[in-house]
């Protein structure tokens, strides 16, 4: 296929060892929690134009969110370890992008009694054509896969933490108002320092802060430490995001409604609320 021309505002990330069965949404879909997808390209096998070349690229429309992607590396995608990496934004490639865009098109065909691994399903040969047993499902989740999902007290989480994930470096809170008042108790704040990673809901089974509200679903929202490089910066800094998990009645960062499966970053005194609950949660750091 001919090569999709990157624009000079957008950063383009290579995704190799990609599983075959997997075109644009199926990629789209999972880059898209990490920022603004603005085009995905796939290049087909040339023998079977339903299956790709084992790798694709994803273009963002900035370097942050093209760095926070390549955290996905190492990751297991349908069965097969992905590496994904900031393609070079000039003409020369990266060794590994050289490397899958010289290689021979990769044919999965073989005798009728060999079998290969795609999509995690087996498939076998039949006559001409390889095709897989089952169709996955690539529809938006917001965690990566069934298979790598976390569970508390037996009961599914709605989500993975990403592989950047980390314990803050500073004493992160949450206060919680409602009528413009704080909130007494244990109910009026939440230490949000002490891992990297917590749950808002309305189970208290499994969430890490309970929103106690019948507008609220039952895994709300995930609150995200990650370790990312800043705009403007050479060093790492560990950030708080906020990710809706599909509720019912939304998440509110600063009084809008953000978009589910997505990561948003936090800065200090932002609001949040969560479905119709009157409550309003500020989050506030000492510097330590």
């Amino acid at each position: 296929m001919k090569r999709r021309h990157k624009e000079t505002n957008e950063f383009r990330v290579f995704v190799g060892n990609l599983p075959f069965s997997w075109l644009e949404d199926a990629v789209r879909n999972i880059f898209h929690s990490y920022g603004t997808v603005v085009d995905v390209e796939v290049p087909r096998n040339r023998q079977q134009q339903e299956l790709n070349r084992g790798f694709a690229f994803v273009y963002f429309s900035n370097r942050e969110e093209a760095l926070a992607a390549t955290t996905l590396s190492g990751s297991r995608l349908d069965g097969r370890v992905v590496k994904v990496e900031l393609a070079d934004e000039n003409i020369e490639q990266s060794e590994t992008v050289r490397e899958e865009l010289t290689r021979r098109p990769h044919s999965p065909i073989a005798s009728s009694s060999q079998a290969y691994e795609w999509g995690g399903k087996q498939v076998q040969r039949q006559s001409e054509n390889v095709v897989p047993k089952e169709t996955p499902n690539f529809m938006p989740s917001g965690a990566l896969y069934k298979e790598q999902r976390m569970t508390r007290h037996g009961k599914e989480l709605k989500f993975v933490e990403p592989l950047d994930a980390r314990k803050p470096d500073k004493h992160w809170r949450l206060y919680v108002f409602k009528d413009g008042k704080l909130l007494q108790g244990e109910e009026g704040v939440f230490y949000i320092y002490q891992k990297s990673v917590y749950l808002l809901g309305r189970d208290r089974d499994v969430v890490d802060i309970p929103i106690d509200h019948p507008s609220a679903s039952q895994q709300h929202a995930v609150l995200q430490f990650r370790q990312v490089m800043p705009k403007n910066r050479d060093k790492l800094v560990i950030k708080p995001y906020i990710m809706d998990l599909e509720s019912t009645n939304g998440t509110f960062l600063n009084n809008e409604r953000i978009e589910s499966l997505r990561y948003y970053e936090l800065l200090e005194k932002d609001l949040l609320r969560f479905g119709y609950s009157s409550r309003e949660l500020i989050i506030l750091t000492d510097r330590m």
